[in-house]
Formats: structure tokens, sequence, C-alpha cells
């Protein structure tokens, strides 16, 4: 059990680590809006994108990790996914659409995120029937990657635009979270 938790903090590690370099990568993109605005927004649009991607990949894992369980489990961690993953989709969408990108871009783009979690569920129903340490590294590495998006992009918008409803939603957010 100790092994898979190292595992887990490898794998967060390496997600956190990811996005901080896709972060320093996503600014030098020359956009073709000239608004400054509309260019930060697109940066976290672009972010929100890579960490939804590769959340939704561990997401699949734990589908394809569910069915191999048993298929009703893998059935319904698929439906709560999908559930969970319209507001998802609007989350990746909104910033986006307000950086300036073409509606059709943004479909697609959206898309591609929530067809991650189909490959991950291929890949976890192929790679827990030989590792279990596969999972936690997945699982790790988009926790990582999902709480760099959430500390050093989404966190600090909130903040400027109403800083009492951010902090509010943050420890509501923690407690609800705390809970499950």
């Amino acid at each position: 059990e100790n092994g898979g938790t190292v595992i887990a903090i490898v794998g967060f590690g390496s997600g956190a680590l990811m996005m901080h370099l896709l972060d320093h990568l996503i600014p030098h993109i020359h956009f073709t809006n000239g608004c400054e605005k509309n260019g930060e927004m697109l940066k976290v649009g672009y972010l929100i994108f890579w960490g939804i991607a590769v959340h939704n990949v561990a997401e699949g894992l734990a589908i394809g990790a569910g069915m191999i369980a048993h298929p009703s489990l893998g059935l319904a961690i698929a439906i709560a996914i999908g559930i969970h993953n319209i507001p998802e989709g609007m989350a990746t969408a909104v910033p986006l659409c307000l950086g300036g990108l073409k509606a059709v871009k943004v479909l697609i783009l959206t898309a591609v995120a929530g067809l991650m979690t189909v490959v991950g569920a291929a890949l976890g129903s192929l790679a827990f029937q030989s590792s279990s340490g596969f999972v936690a590294a997945a699982l790790g590495f988009a926790a990582g990657a999902m709480f760099y998006i959430v500390g050093d992009e989404l966190i600090p918008h909130a903040r400027n635009y109403h800083h009492y409803c951010a902090t509010i939603g943050l420890v509501l957010g923690f407690i609800v979270g705390v809970l499950l």
C-alpha cells in the first residue's frame, strides 16, 4: 500500500510540473487577437483544456478499472463521470470563447478533451490488469495537473473578479471535497 502512495505522490508532482512547464510555454504563443485581456483569457483556456484532458484520461482509467472489477461498477462510474463532464466542458469552452477562438475550434478542443476519457478507459482496462501502480500514478498525475491550474490560474483570477465570493467558494469546495 505504501508503494501505491509513493507512486501517486510522484505522479502528483509530475502532473504539477508538466502544467508548470506548459504555463511557461503557452505565453510564448502569439495570439492573432491583439487584446491583452483576450490573450490572458486564451492562455487560461488552453491551460484548462490541457488540465481537463489529462484529468479526463485519469477519469477514463477509473472507468476502465471499474469495468475490470465489475461491469456494473464501470457503468456506474461512466454515468457519474459523464454527468460530471458537462460542467467541465463548459469550464473548458468559456475561457476559450472569451479569449477569441472561433466556436468551431472551441467545439473541437472541448470534444478532444472529452474523448480523452475514452482513451483513459481503454488504457485503464488494459493497465489495471497488469499493474495497479499505473492507475495510482495516472490518478496522481491528473490531480497534480488540476491542483496546479487551480492554484496558479483559477483562484487568482476568481479573486480578481470577486475576492469574497472566491474565498467562500474555495472554503465550501474544500469542505465538500473532505466530505466526499
